[in-house]
């Protein structure tokens, strides 16, 4: 999917916010509408819940914590900026930008700060990116591998069930696909939730997220 705007010269800039940390997220908020030059639109406690709400909202500038629920920033990045090349990305970690050199490069984010930076270095950050033309976006297939849960013993036909619960379809819809009856694709659904031991489908989302059995875009 393709939700491309062209950059407007236009104040104010409208912003989302992504961040699981409550606390966090309302204190930049808070901070960035003091600004006249920017409009905070929405915020995103996870990666999935940001990719909707930008093909939503389309906002001009995504400021987004590294470390999500889900996936982390730089993967996000790399979805949003695929979608969206006029759509600037900038992060926000405590790590050390010296030992993420590579995820840095290859996400296509326009600046990293680290969480001990001054808030005027994050405007500043927002105001050149801004002004800055699109960047090349490298590959989904060049984003930094996530942390991975431990291969669990699901069969290859269980396998293709999660993919499916990931995608969101509901088990009529897996049933249909795979060519199975309804029943049958209830009792993979159960063996699979026993194995993983994760209920729900927000749960099984992320593992087959971290997983790397679908991608960002695919996700429920």
């Amino acid at each position: 999917m393709n939700n491309s705007r062209q950059p407007t010269i236009k104040s104010p800039l409208t912003v989302l916010i992504v961040d699981n940390n409550s606390v966090a997220m309302h204190g930049l908020r808070d901070y960035l509408e003091n600004h006249a030059d920017f409009c905070v639109i929405g915020h995103a406690a996870n990666a999935i819940e940001a990719l909707l709400k930008t093909r939503q909202m389309f906002p001009d500038i995504v400021v987004s914590n590294v470390a999500l629920p889900d996936v982390d920033g730089f993967r996000l990045s790399l979805v949003l900026r695929k979608e969206n090349p006029h759509m600037k990305v900038v992060l926000v970690s405590d790590q050390n930008p010296t030992q993420i050199t590579e995820q840095i490069a290859t996400s296509g984010i326009g600046h990293y700060l680290s969480k001990t930076s001054q808030p005027s270095d994050l405007l500043n950050a927002l105001e050149i990116d801004w002004q800055k033309g699109p960047a090349y976006i490298p590959e989904i297939t060049a984003a930094p591998s996530m942390n991975r849960q431990a291969p669990a013993a699901i069969t290859p036909r269980e396998r293709d069930v999660l993919v499916c619960i990931a995608e969101g379809l509901a088990n009529k819809e897996i049933a249909a696909r795979l060519g199975l009856g309804v029943r049958t694709i209830e009792a993979h659904r159960d063996r699979i939730c026993r194995k993983l031991n994760i209920h729900g489908v927000a749960g099984l989302t992320v593992f087959a997220l971290r997983n790397n059995l679908i991608s960002l875009d695919n996700a429920a």
